[in-house]
């Protein structure tokens, strides 16, 4: 699927879905059904764990603040991105860096 290289080239950047189904130039609908039938879940879930498992990645192996990982990982907010890291882990990011060193 297009969409899918489209997200991995450009995770870091806003991407919403609607420019996915114009990318590909399908209804909704069936954009939709495909590509939870390809990946097993929806656009923007899959936009959110790649980000996640970026930033799993980011805070085990680099020693970036977790603020710069955030904006690299594609959220404009670290209060966002700290929210969806904890519900993604069960634990903020910094624990998990703790965690893992």
């Amino acid at each position: 699927i297009h969409a899918i290289e489209y997200i991995l080239a450009h995770f870091t950047e806003e991407i919403n879905v609607n420019q996915l189904v114009r990318l590909t130039g399908r209804q909704r609908t069936f954009f939709y059904r495909k590509f939870k039938a390809v990946t097993g879940v929806t656009p923007n879930m899959f936009i959110h764990r790649l980000r996640m498992q970026v930033a799993i990645y980011l805070l085990g192996k680099t020693n970036k603040s977790v603020t710069m990982i955030s904006y690299e990982c594609g959220y404009a907010s670290i209060h966002y991105f700290n929210k969806h890291f904890k519900s993604y882990r069960g634990m903020s990011p910094r624990e998990y860096r703790n965690s893992v060193r």
